[in-house]
């Protein structure tokens, strides 16, 4: 069983945009970086200070649930939000103070790019080397959705050659439940050895109040099966 896409439990859960926003502020404040100077007694302010979000544009692609929630987290900070979805019509965005925009475009002048497509074969290695190559220099690149829709060896390449100042990824490709996965990764063993990486567990859907939706509704739904399976017999 799993629950789908358009389902109540998921309209009332935030976590995963609420994860959005937690790695966007960490990334441009360099904070990850600056807790671990402080470990090692340095006060290095002038290096770790930042950019702000205020008047920053922030380009999401995918417009459903989730792109929604951080498009309006966003706009509190005061940022200006642009959107690709080829699914979604312009009047619907405009609706969020949102603008719908063309990939290619996006892409050249967002200052924070932020992914929230669904994974299917449609979206596989959606965002390529050349997809990178477009984006703003200095820009910096969020992926709370999947792994899989990014080409990592591009990401890898904007990343080393300073094309893109950061990105923060809750996600790898060929992601295993025990992290399996993480054992001689190239965004891993990258991440080691430079302050412009933030990887995290796959955080997004795993606080503590969704985990309990999750738990109850999943609940519901095998009772309700039980009770089919009951009826039949």
């Amino acid at each position: 069983m799993n629950i789908k896409a358009d389902s109540s439990v998921l309209k009332k859960t935030p976590s995963t945009a609420e994860e959005t926003m937690a790695l966007m502020l960490a990334l441009i404040r360099n904070i990850p970086w600056a807790l671990e100077s402080i470990k090692k007694e340095r006060w290095d302010r002038k290096k770790y200070g930042g950019s702000e979000l205020f008047n920053k544009t922030l380009g999401l692609i995918g417009f459903g649930r989730l792109g929604r929630l951080v498009a309006k987290y966003a706009r509190a900070f005061s940022m200006n939000v642009v959107s690709y979805d080829p699914y979604v019509v312009a009047n619907v965005m405009k609706k969020f103070r949102v603008k719908k925009m063309a990939l290619d475009k996006l892409l050249k002048i967002s200052d924070i790019v932020s992914l929230h497509s669904i994974y299917d074969d449609k979206t596989y290695n959606m965002l390529k080397l050349k997809h990178f190559k477009m984006m703003k220099n200095g820009s910096v690149f969020i992926n709370t959705a999947r792994g899989e829709i990014t080409d990592e060896r591009a990401l890898l390449w904007a990343l080393r050659s300073g094309h893109i100042a950061g990105a923060a990824v809750d996600t790898l490709s060929g992601e295993g439940p025990n992290g399996e996965h993480l054992k001689n990764n190239p965004m891993v063993k990258y991440a080691r050895s430079h302050e412009n990486l933030i990887i995290v567990p796959h955080l997004g859907g795993a606080t503590r109040e969704a985990t309990e939706r999750t738990q109850a509704y999943i609940s519901e739904l095998v009772a309700n099966e039980i009770k089919k399976w009951k009826h039949k017999n």
